[in-house]
C-alpha cells in the first residue's frame, strides 16, 4: 500500500454515462441524413445491378456466341434475363423462352419503380420526351449477339421517391451504359 490509498483502475458510473450520452447524441443526429440517404443508395443498388446484369447478358451472348436477352416488364415491375428464345426462335414471344432469372424491381425498395424522376431530357435523343413506360428498347428488350453486338440501342430508367433517376441502356455496339440525373444533366 502507497500513503494508505488503494488504486483501482476503471470507470466511474460518471464517465460512463457521458460517454453513453454522447453515443446516444451522435446517433440521434445522424438519424435524419440516413434516412435521406437511403433511398438514393437502394435506387443506385438497383440501376447497378440492372447494369451488371446486362453486362453480364452480353458476356454470355459472346461465351456461347448465340443471343441473350434482357426483357423488360414496366407493367410488373420487373425484368428478367433469357438464354435463348425457345423453340419459336423469338426473344419475348410464345412464352417459351429459356428464363434464366426474373428481378423484381420493388425487391430494393417499395418507392423503387420504372420512371425518369425529376429528369428532364431523355438519354435516347436528348428531347424532354420519355417513353410511357420508361424502357426505349424495340419491344421493352435487347438482344445481344455472339459479337457482342446488339439489335438496337435504348435505355430503361428507374426512380425513385425522391425524384432521383438513373438511366441503364445499350448501344447499338453493345457497349453498355450507366448515368444519374443530377443537377439538370445526366452524368
Amino acid at each position: 500500500m502507497r500513503d494508505g490509498k488503494e488504486r483501482t483502475s476503471g470507470f466511474t458510473v460518471l464517465e460512463l454515462i457521458v460517454v453513453c450520452s454522447i453515443i446516444l447524441a451522435l446517433i440521434a443526429l445522424s438519424i435524419p441524413a440516413f434516412t435521406k440517404w437511403m433511398p438514393n443508395y437502394k435506387l443506385k443498388g438497383a440501376a447497378m445491378d440492372l447494369y451488371s446484369r446486362m453486362q453480364f447478358a452480353k458476356s454470355e451472348a459472346i461465351r456461347a456466341n448465340s443471343g441473350y436477352a434482357v426483357i423488360f416488364d414496366p407493367g410488373n415491375e420487373r425484368y428478367k434475363l433469357v438464354s435463348s428464345p425457345g423453340a419459336d426462335g423469338n426473344f419475348g414471344a410464345g412464352g417459351d423462352d429459356n428464363e434464366v432469372e426474373v428481378i423484381k424491381v420493388s425487391d430494393y425498395g417499395a418507392n423503387i419503380v420504372y420512371g425518369n424522376g425529376s429528369a428532364t431530357i431523355n438519354m435516347d435523343d436528348g428531347t424532354g420526351i420519355f417513353p410511357a413506360d420508361a424502357v426505349s428498347f424495340n419491344n421493352n428488350m435487347v438482344v445481344f449477339h455472339g459479337n457482342g453486338l446488339c439489335d438496337n440501342s435504348g435505355y430503361v430508367y428507374l426512380q425513385n421517391d425522391a425524384d432521383r433517376a438513373y438511366a441503364v441502356g445499350a448501344l447499338a455496339s453493345g457497349v453498355v451504359r450507366i448515368k444519374v440525373w443530377r443537377a439538370g444533366d445526366w452524368k
